[in-house]
Parts: C-alpha cells; sequence; structure tokens
C-alpha cells in the first residue's frame, strides 16, 4: 500500500491532490526538524528515513482532520471539546524525530 493509499484510508479522503499536498506538507515539516541547520543536501533530496513515515502519514491527516480549525485554542460543542495547543503540529509528534546534525571542522 502506498502512502496516498494509506492516507486516503485514514481519513476518508479520495482526492489525490489535496492528499499529495499535505504529505508533502508534512514531509517538509519532518526534513526542517530531521536537518535544523539547513544541511541542504539531505533537504533538496527530499529523502525521508523510512523510520518516519508513520510519522508523516499521522502529521498529514493530522493537517487535514484540522482544516477549518487551524488556531483554534478552545470549543464546545455537544460536549465535543477540542483544544489546540499551538497553530502547527503537536509537541508530542515533533518530538518523535531525532534531529540531525554535524561538527563544522
Amino acid at each position: 500500500m502506498t502512502l496516498l493509499e494509506s492516507l486516503s484510508y485514514m481519513v476518508d479522503e479520495t482526492d489525490e491532490t489535496m492528499l499529495s499536498f499535505y504529505l508533502d506538507n508534512a514531509k517538509s515539516v519532518i526534513l526542517n526538524k530531521l536537518y535544523p541547520f539547513d544541511n541542504e543536501f539531505q533537504k533538496s533530496e527530499g529523502i525521508l528515513p523510512m523510520r518516519y513515515e508513520g510519522l508523516l502519514l499521522r502529521i498529514a491527516a493530522y493537517m487535514i482532520n484540522k482544516q477549518g480549525a487551524e488556531g483554534e485554542t478552545q470549543h464546545n460543542e455537544n460536549q465535543v471539546y477540542r483544544y489546540y495547543g499551538s497553530a502547527d503540529v503537536p509537541d508530542d509528534m515533533m518530538s518523535e524525530i531525532i534531529s540531525t546534525v554535524g561538527v563544522i571542522s
């Protein structure tokens, strides 16, 4: 099963353009955290280590599910409560990414 098919199944969406957009955004978020000091080679290659594919899907699904409620900090309707600590990807997801850095010689 491809990442696109997996995400489509997770969020019950069939628009491949939209799904690809969110997969690309999630990939960018992971690469920016993975290579924080602008290691342009890895970022330009756009190669995401396989161990982050599950996280990629979860971040993309989070972004899709949060559409229309970006930046919401509190919401209560019919005993459904929504709180977003930030308008970005939650820290608990970002904490799974181990940044790669190097030494300048």
